[in-house]
């Protein structure tokens, strides 16, 4: 019981606290290198297998897009990540982090950029009660290389991004399988709109598990609300159709914001 409870506060805290905190330094005249939105609610839809039910529900996430901006220290950081509960038919909770930092990139007054990054603190968390083959834990540290675009009040990041993986996602038991990572992440991040999707494939001696994600954020005009949905998909084969679909449409906000 203690652990689980343990994990619940990880779960919703985690995308708030990591870099939460990194809006106080920004480039001059630009936006916050965070567009940080630790209470959203809204409705999820969800199919887990072809010819399974769809079953519709309830959620309360924490949401982070980091805007390839300089944060605390000067890092900047990219991707995005997810905390969140949901009652659709069963109880979950979900964590998923993308988020990189980085080496090389856009310098000031650069239009595009050769982009390198490090992804230390990539990783997904799935605790199902009601479903423990479907619980599991991953961490995937990648590096990434790609390019990086800007124009206005817009950053553009394409990365293609290598690396390994530890964790139990096939969630057979609890022992950590050594794996592989590789994939895709694509940013889009303005001042009033912060877009994201990712393909991600991890392989280790327990098969081959495949995520793709999308998120997007629009800042509602004179208002701290923020109008946001988020698509979720995986496979657990290649050329396997998926066996868990999610749609989620999510209300954001910021109450610390002015």
């Amino acid at each position: 019981m203690v652990a689980r409870l343990i994990l619940i506060v990880l779960i919703f805290l985690t995308p708030s606290i990591i870099i939460a905190s990194s809006e106080a330094a920004m480039e001059p005249d630009e936006s916050p290198s965070l567009n940080s939105n630790p209470v959203g609610l809204g409705g999820v839809m969800a199919r887990e297998g072809s010819g399974q039910p769809l079953r519709i529900g309830v959620l309360l996430e924490g949401s982070n897009h980091f805007r390839q901006r300089p944060g605390n220290l000067s890092i900047r950081q990219y991707g995005f990540a997810q905390s969140r509960g949901e009652w659709a038919g069963s109880f979950g909770l979900y964590l998923h982090a993308s988020v990189g930092m980085t080496l090389m990139g856009l310098r000031p007054g650069e239009r595009a950029s050769l982009h390198l990054g490090v992804e230390p603190l990539g990783g997904r968390v799935q605790w199902r009660p009601g479903s423990p083959s479907r619980s599991f834990y991953q961490w995937h540290p990648m590096a990434s290389a790609g390019g990086q675009l800007a124009w206005g009040s817009c950053r553009a990041l394409g990365v293609l991004r290598l690396g390994g993986s530890l964790g139990n996602v096939h969630g057979t038991n609890l022992i950590p399988l050594l794996g592989a990572s590789r994939g895709l992440l694509v940013s889009l991040n303005c001042d009033r709109v912060d877009l994201a999707t990712e393909l991600l494939r991890l392989e280790d001696r327990g098969g081959v598990a495949q995520f793709r994600a999308f998120d997007l954020t629009w800042n509602v005009p004179e208002s701290q609300w923020k109008m946001g949905t988020r698509m979720e998909w995986r496979a657990n084969a290649p050329g396997v159709s998926d066996d868990e679909t999610r749609w989620m449409f999510v209300m954001r906000t910021n109450p610390l914001e002015e």
